[in-house]
């Protein structure tokens, strides 16, 4: 089967226990499906060994995985997403740097009883749009050349983009409920990627400008997907206000999105361990399956609620930091080697899981990074 099943059995790591929680609120006579992009897919966090095609970067951590755990039902998530995938790749095979993924809608079917996915960024031009913003930073670290550039014309191509995304958004979601009627639809948005005030250039060189119209941009299309899930009957996850102050400007221990040199093993601006545990609890939330400080209970010594784990510091894994593959080695093979010595910031080393921990759902650490030179 192309797309990823969840093996039942074998020994538990740390971060993917088994979780039990309350009695999910919904029936789970049929599969879980995962369905999106990379932001669903996980991307190497860290890569799932039995996946395929290997290419889609599939995690065995990714939110999908952690929110079929806590349900008690890890054996039936089938994931098919795929890291760089759109609309386009819902109908149609997509070919990765390292085999194809059959169309994502082949996974759904009638007998579903979850589906979940997070979708559209791809089309936004993602990557591209965001090294573009970088490379023009350095022309005008001041002003707002990315916004000049994007706007230029009289015609904001990102917000273009975004309302053009929407139609076919609406085609999606509707396929989804035509294959699987009676299966719980949630249309995941995205986190936080932004900070609310200011930047973080040049250890992220996106000047102060970009990052409040780039910010903008996001919530536009997030607002866009909560319009549509509405009008499909589809659940829409908000994950943007419960992972504000966790953008990528922020130290490494509060962050949920890396930045452009990432101190985890993802890629640059994608949600990192804590970012997938934060992203399941608010999934689980819509599902009503949890709520207020809910202890997750696992089957080895590590006891920790979802936004335990997401408030680890990055490396849960014991991975060494690296540059990656896909979007990531995309955006670095750009910019990476242009940055100033310095603005990397040092991984730090985790502490083990060796103790019961409860955080309340929506707890967040505080402390901005404010490291612009310019000031």
């Amino acid at each position: 089967m192309p797309a990823t099943t969840v093996p039942a059995s074998g020994p538990p790591a740390v971060g993917t226990v088994p979780i039990t929680g309350r009695a999910p609120a919904i029936s789970l006579a049929g599969p879980i499906v995962a369905l999106g992009d990379s932001y669903t897919a996980g991307n190497l966090l860290p890569l799932s060994a039995g996946s395929t095609p290997f290419g889609c970067f599939r995690s065995s951590v990714d939110y999908p995985h952690l929110v079929a755990t806590a349900l008690g039902d890890a054996a039936g998530l089938v994931n098919a997403a795929c890291t760089s995938a759109g609309v386009a790749d819902m109908t149609a095979p997509q070919h990765t740097s390292a085999g194809t993924n059959p169309p994502q809608l082949n996974s759904v079917s009638g007998n579903d009883s979850l589906i979940m996915l997070t979708l559209g960024g791809d089309d936004l031009g993602f990557s591209s749009v965001l090294t573009t913003c970088i490379r023009l930073s350095w022309t005008n670290p001041w002003g707002s050349p990315c916004e000049r550039h994007y706007a230029s014309g009289g015609t904001d191509q990102l917000a273009a983009k975004v309302t053009a995304e929407a139609p076919k958004m609406a085609a999606v979601l509707s396929a989804i409920r035509q294959k699987a009627p009676r299966a719980r639809v949630l249309l995941v948005g995205y986190p936080d990627l932004f900070p609310l005030h200011g930047g973080c250039w040049p250890a992220v060189p996106i000047t102060d400008g970009d990052i409040g119209y780039l910010r903008g941009i996001e919530l536009q299309f997030n607002a866009m997907l909560a319009s549509h899930a509405a009008a499909a009957g589809v659940t829409f996850v908000d994950t943007y206000d419960p992972t504000v102050g966790h953008d990528f400007c922020q130290r490494s221990s509060v962050r949920d999105v890396e930045g452009l040199l990432p101190a985890t093993p993802t890629s640059p601006f994608h949600p990192n361990s804590r970012g997938q545990a934060a992203i399941a609890a608010q999934v689980l939330k819509a599902l009503g399956a949890l709520s207020g400080s809910t202890v997750l209970s696992g089957s080895t010594a590590a006891t920790a609620t979802l936004l335990a784990l997401r408030d680890l510091p990055g490396q849960l894994f014991g991975q060494p930091q690296q540059r990656v593959g896909g979007a990531g080695h995309h955006i670095l093979s750009h910019v990476g080697d242009s940055l100033p010595p310095g603005s990397r910031r040092p991984a730090q080393q985790v502490e083990r899981l060796s103790r019961t921990q409860s955080v309340p759902l929506g707890q967040h650490s505080d402390g901005l990074l404010h490291s612009d030179p310019r000031r």
